[in-house]
């Protein structure tokens, strides 16, 4: 007896079909077959819920499953491969066609279908489609299948590739004898499988059935006594058209039909449809519904959320994880997608494309290489400075670099010092880093010439136990986890097929073709969880609650078609009509599957561009617009995890989130320099990140640094040698000893920046006779030192100075002493400075009379700003008037700064400005000063910002913490 049930198309059906099994059930005799695996479990579970009883699970089977374990079953020498085998045979058979090909233009072709990224898995959908053609001999074929059979009757380029393999294929398979894959399989069962007799066949759930897939029905409703059919009602919309295809089936095959319906849904009546003002809005304001949901009784496993794409199922996951909601997110990704993937293919690739730079630094950016204490930037204008970009890629460059090593070694200690010793040792750590790569590739290159996968699955095992990468439980690394395994499981397969293959590069060619289209899950599953899928699996899937996110007219129709087929058809549209009523059925069936549904979409992008709906989200709701007031900080009922929790109170509650915090440590400093007093006083947390915690500015731009430093040596090489030197000629000589970027020393760049220097220093010249002419009680006498460092003891501290310039004045036949320090520009002025400097000068040389000079090498005004010290009294100018102070005053404003030093004081100025330059010090203590030479350190002026405000700013989470900032 064959019988067709009739049945309607809702939310029951599952319980359904369930309730019907019960009357046809038997452990031995009885087989459900059903189209997909979510479809067949969700019967089964049902089923055994209903009668409390274990089942035969194997009595519940999805066709292809059923078939090829049948298969297995009864040909114990049988072997099977699935998809990752027609991944490799295609791969492999375009190397070959490409390698023994004599004709031009179909070289180019195939050459270039071998280079293209993903095209294997529209080679695959082609082929196999074919191939099911070949195999079956159906007279009535689909619409695609009939369009690809047009296809390969053309005379295309496509079409004679497609022809090609599925002569090698039939060749290979007829050769073996035992080797099966799905439709051979199927084609076995149909011609070769007697079956024995049993009672009941059940199917359900079918909307469209291929030609293979009828001819496995033909044979099955032979095999058994009784098939019950339960199909769907003939409905009028564009996506269920192919029912009739099954019903015309039905029919040949003699089935007798039962039951009626009407073939309706109330679809609109069970959907809302939301819009939200972007997609951060919409993510979190779905999430806490799911929250809400699930604290309000429901079972996590009752929700789905159907996504359009892999990057919107991670980021619902990560806020539903946030929200501490157990989710499952069943969607895969590509392993070409993986970070481990790539990384573990980056030396293969490297070598295969003659080491191009690009790779070079992957390859150095990876875990292979754990020397890597450079950052990238850092390294990538090594490699342009030693002009490795253009150049080949050789050894030879680490002689080059230690030569330029050696080099910066011979300098005498001068004011570069410390900027050449961090050099130097970039410089070595980089050497390090390309003796690595070298070390590695040379390691692989080795392993080349044997056997590739053998040698290549090892590499993988050891390349990874050395990573170390996989120790924790994030949830990152764990799906990292996940493609390793299956990259490992593609590897194992591809050594499995025992292909005739010897050149490594075609198996590198091979790999990356086939992780193109090989996908792998995230997660491992876990229970009682919400399920995130896409369209195709959320068709058949029963839930109470459904979230469709993203539901834009981006995505849905997605129109993913095969563009091999697509541009070679003479109506295109045609196929593109078919594949929406594709996606057309499988959202209505993802709605009917339901109690209730959430359509939800973000009308705009973060930056304010304008997004459209679905053109299906009218049919299915009427569209409301949520206006959501908050963006970043909850209100108290939208508080969902813990993180809102803790955003929330430190936005609303004056008593949570304060800084707890005393700021003191031990600076270890033995020895102080004017430039650390004043980054101290500047700010105390900015001295200990830089001298305690050792925090580098990577990012520093050092161009004023630099040309500083141009501007004194030029000044102490004139001085030295006047007047048997020419200027021009010490500005080029020491701007090729400093900037020795490759921009720098372009030539354009270079002649504008000489000139500009000299013609700074020139001007500087005549401005500074004209300061020194000012000074009517002094004659000026001679240069007495340039360049000279003096040092003393100031309390447990060795302080240590570098005077520019030092003269030796006359004044009433008395000696003075000129201190002297250049800036490059000279706005604010800090006098302790040279304060510092006479202090340690005098404790070196006796000296009753100090003149301190400022002078500004490109200031375009007034070049120099004048101090002096008599004995103990401070002599200063102030609104042209010469006023005096106790030398008491800076005693005591450098002691209060050794002493918060060695207290291990490190507030930053943020939290408490407790310190103040000097001439801020005399300010705050009565004395009149010029405000606007008082130099203040501040977080941020404007778009200039401290080495650290990016730290800083994060203290700004406490509500008591802002920034200094202008």
């Amino acid at each position: 007896m064959k019988h067709a049930i009739i049945t309607d198309l809702n939310e029951k059906h599952f319980e359904y079909i369930a309730k019907e099994i019960e009357k046809h059930y038997d452990p031995f005799t009885f087989l459900f077959i059903g189209p997909t695996g979510y479809y067949v479990r969700q019967i089964s579970d049902k089923f055994s819920e209903n009668i409390s009883k274990t089942i035969n699970r194997d009595a519940f089977r999805v066709v292809n499953q059923y078939v090829v374990e049948t298969l297995l079953l009864n040909n114990m020498d049988a072997s099977f491969f699935d998809r990752d085998f027609f991944k490799a045979f295609i791969a492999s058979q375009i190397e070959e066609y490409i390698r023994k090909e004599k004709n031009e233009e179909y070289g180019v072709f195939l050459r270039t279908i071998s280079k293209s990224k993903g095209i294997l898995d529209y080679i695959l959908d082609l082929f196999e489609k074919a191939w099911e053609i070949k195999v079956s001999n159906s007279d009535f074929l689909p619409s695609y299948y009939f369009e690809i059979q047009k296809l390969l009757e053309r005379e295309e380029k496509i079409s004679q590739l497609i022809s090609r393999l599925l002569n090698d294929i039939s060749i290979i398979l007829q050769k073996s004898g035992n080797i099966f894959e799905q439709i051979t399989a199927y084609k076995w069962y149909v011609e070769e499988f007697l079956e024995e007799r049993k009672n009941t066949l059940v199917l359900s759930g079918f909307f469209d059935l291929t030609p293979m897939l009828k001819n496995v029905f033909k044979k099955m409703f032979e095999s058994f006594e009784n098939v019950f059919f339960y199909i769907w009602p003939k409905i009028n919309d564009r996506a269920f058209y192919q029912l009739e295809d099954i019903y015309s089936f039905l029919e040949q095959e003699n089935f007798s039909f039962s039951g009626k319906s009407k073939g309706v849904f109330h679809i609109k009546d069970k959907t809302k449809v939301f819009a939200y003002k972007n997609s951060i809005m919409e993510i979190y304001e779905v999430s806490g519904k799911i929250k809400e949901l699930v604290k309000d009784g429901c079972s996590p496993s009752d929700i789905a959320v159907i996504v359009p794409n892999v990057n919107v199922a991670k980021q619902i996951s990560e806020k539903l994880t946030e929200m501490g909601i157990p989710n499952n997110v069943n969607l895969q990704s590509k392993l070409s997608e993986s970070k481990i993937v790539r990384i573990l293919l980056q030396p293969l690739k490297t070598i295969y494309f003659n080491y191009e730079i690009e790779d070079i630094l992957a390859l150095i950016e990876s875990p292979y290489i754990n020397t890597r204490e450079l950052t990238m930037d850092k390294v990538e204008k090594f490699f342009m400075e030693f002009k490795m970009i253009d150049d080949e890629f050789s050894k030879e460059k680490i002689n080059e670099i230690t030569e330029k090593i050696k080099k910066l070694e011979e300098v005498e200690d001068d004011d570069t010092y410390q900027d050449r010793m961090e050099k130097i040792e970039e410089y070595k750590t980089f050497i390090d880093i390309l003796k690595d790569v070298f070390t590695l590739l040379d390691k692989v290159k080795e392993g080349l010439s044997g056997d590739f996968i053998k040698w290549f699955l090892e590499f993988v095992k050891n390349s990874i136990e050395d990573f170390k990468v996989f120790l924790s439980n994030e949830y990152e690394i764990m799906e990292e986890r996940n493609a390793l395994l299956k990259f490992v499981e593609v590897l194992n397969n591809l050594l499995s097929y025992d292909l005739d293959i010897k050149s490594w590069r075609t198996w590198f060619k091979i790999i990356n073709s086939i992780i193109g289209v090989e996908k792998y899950r995230f997660l491992e599953r876990k229970e009682n969880a919400v399920d995130i899928f896409d369209i195709t699996q959320a068709r058949f899937v029963k839930k109470k609650y459904k979230f469709f996110v993203s539901f834009l007219d981006t995505y849905y129709p997605s129109f993913d078609l095969n563009p091999l087929i697509l541009n070679v058809l003479s109506n295109p549209n045609k196929l593109m009509a078919f594949n929406e009523e594709i996606e057309r059925r499988n959202i209505f069936l993802s709605l009917i599957f339901s109690d209730t549904n959430y359509i939800t979409y973000p009308h705009s992008t973060l930056t304010g561009e304008p997004l459209l709906p679905s053109v299906y989200a009218n049919e299915f709701g009427i569209i409301e617009k949520v206006d959501s007031t908050f963006y970043i900080i909850p209100p108290a009922n939208k508080v969902y995890s813990y993180i809102d929790k803790k955003l929330y109170e430190a936005f609303n509650d004056e008593k949570s989130l304060k800084l707890n915090e005393t700021w003191q440590t031990n600076f270890s400093v033995k020895k102080l320099s004017h430039t650390l007093i004043s980054k101290y006083v500047g700010c105390p947390f900015y001295f200990y990140l830089s001298e305690k915690g050792k925090v580098k500015n990577f990012d520093e731009n050092k161009e004023s640094l630099y040309k500083g430093i141009l501007y004194h040596r030029v000044l102490k090489k004139y001085f030295e040698e006047k007047p048997n030197v020419i200027l021009k000629k010490i500005v080029q000589e020491t701007y090729d000893e400093i900037f020795t970027d490759e921009f720098s020393q372009y030539s354009i760049p270079k002649t504008v920046n000489i000139e500009k220097y000299l013609s700074s220093i020139s001007n500087f010249f005549d401005k500074m006779e004209h300061e020194y002419s000012k000074l009517k009680e002094y004659d000026p006498q001679s240069i007495f030192k340039l360049e000279q460092v003096y040092s003393s003891k100031l309390k447990d501290f060795l302080v240590e100075v570098r005077v520019d310039r030092i003269d030796i004045l006359k004044k009433e036949n008395k000696t003075v002493y000129a201190i002297i320090d250049y800036k490059t520009k000279l706005n604010k002025i800090p006098v302790e400075q040279l304060l510092i400097y006479d202090y340690v000068f005098r404790k070196n040389i006796k000296s009753n009379e100090t003149l301190l000079v400022f002078l500004g090498i490109e200031n375009e005004n007034s070049t120099g700003y004048f101090l002096k010290r008599i004995d103990n009294t401070l002599y200063y100018k102030f609104k042209r008037k010469e006023k005096s102070i106790n030398y008491e005053y800076f005693e005591a404003w450098i002691n209060n700064v050794i002493e918060n030093i060695t207290s291990g004081n490190a507030k930053p100025i943020f939290f408490e400005e407790k310190l103040r330059p000097f001439l801020g010090y005399l300010y705050d203590s009565g004395i009149e000063v010029q405000k606007s030479k008082i130099y203040e350190k501040k977080c941020k002026i404007f778009k200039r910002k401290c080495d650290y405000y990016d730290i800083c700013k994060n203290f700004e989470i406490y509500k008591e913490i802002r920034l200094n900032e202008k």
